[in-house]
């Protein structure tokens, strides 16, 4: 696949039914990394997985079928069934290579790859591709198409995933595409820290740093303590007051040796916290490890304050934060 060439692929039903699959895929094509293509069956096959397997209502799976139908209308081939006598894949699938071939398809992307076996599809230059393995080239080709692609999911998501982050362990976790989950992963979350602090280093506690606001208020809360730098350190003193109820969140949290800033906002910083029994090195592994992050803002006097604490990466604009839902329960 190269980008001068943009390559017809046909898009097996398998790979429709998962949403969020669904969703990257369609708007990698969108960004212009290829053209996709389907059958009649195929939706049809789509609409009968999302109503028989998942349980979907009939009418919401037919929408959802529609839909794609009205965003796409050049995606359809139709008037294939005359080349199916002629196959040797999987009679159930005939349909899809058949509408490949109609189509001018290079590509099937399928993860039913045993029903499309090399011997029936390279008489018709034909490949078969894991969903995984074709957006790791999609990946390769253009990565600035593939970024707006998982942006634009994320910005129009009303529930997870609503981060870069949380779209790539989502895939990853479901096996629907774990090697592009990781890769993606490094490359488009390039800023989190690399790792947690070292026990045998002092801890910086200099409140005039985003991290050291970050480790000497965390210490503080943790301990229990009453000392007033607790409500100096904070931009809502009242948001922190159950200091027993932080304790009990927080203990096992320790915060990462980096620090990422805001996009365009100077005056706000966040600090990732990685649970942890103590402070110790260790590698960070994003698409598997869970974190907290600490939102940190610098007053006129110079000096960073505990602002938030988020359950996910704060994306990139902040402009709907996900916020510890109990943080502004006083």
């Amino acid at each position: 696949m190269n980008r001068t060439s943009v390559p017809r692929v046909l898009l097996d039903a398998c790979v429709l039914v998962p949403q969020l699959l669904n969703d990257l895929l369609l708007r990698v094509a969108a960004e212009g990394c290829y053209h996709p293509l389907w059958s009649p069956e195929v939706l049809d096959e789509l609409r009968r997985t999302l109503v028989g397997a998942l349980a979907i209502p009939a009418e919401r799976a037919a929408a959802r079928v529609e839909l794609m139908r009205a965003a796409l209308p050049h995606a359809s081939i139709d008037d294939y069934q005359g080349v199916m006598d002629d196959l040797h894949t999987d009679r159930k699938d005939r349909h899809v290579l058949a509408a490949a071939i109609r189509g001018g398809s290079s590509i099937i992307v399928t993860a039913n790859l045993r029903h499309f076996p090399v011997a029936a599809l390279e008489p018709f230059g034909v490949e078969a591709r894991h969903p995984d393995e074709f957006l790791c080239e999609c990946l390769d080709v253009d990565p600035d198409a593939v970024l707006i692609a998982v942006d634009t999911i994320v910005e129009h998501n009303r529930r997870p995933p609503t981060s870069r982050a949380e779209l790539f362990l989502a895939l990853d976790r479901s096996n629907q595409a774990p090697e592009f989950a990781t890769r993606a992963y490094q490359q488009f979350v390039p800023d989190l820290p690399s790792m947690v602090i070292d026990e045998s280093e002092p801890p910086p506690t200099d409140p005039r740093t985003p991290l050291g606001a970050a480790v000497l208020w965390l210490a503080l809360i943790i301990e229990q303590t009453d000392d007033p730098r607790v409500d100096s350190l904070s931009v809502n003193p009242e948001k922190w007051k159950d200091r027993a109820h932080w304790a009990h969140i927080l203990n096992d949290w320790r915060p990462s040796a980096g620090v990422l800033p805001h996009r365009t906002r100077q005056e706000i910083s966040f600090v990732q916290l990685f649970a942890s029994s103590g402070y110790t090195v260790r590698p960070v592994e994003p698409v598997l490890l869970p974190a907290l992050w600490l939102q940190t803002r610098r007053g006129s006097d110079g000096y960073w304050r505990i602002a938030h604490l988020h359950t996910s990466r704060p994306r990139e604009a902040l402009r709907t934060p996900v916020v510890w839902p109990t943080a502004d329960r006083q």
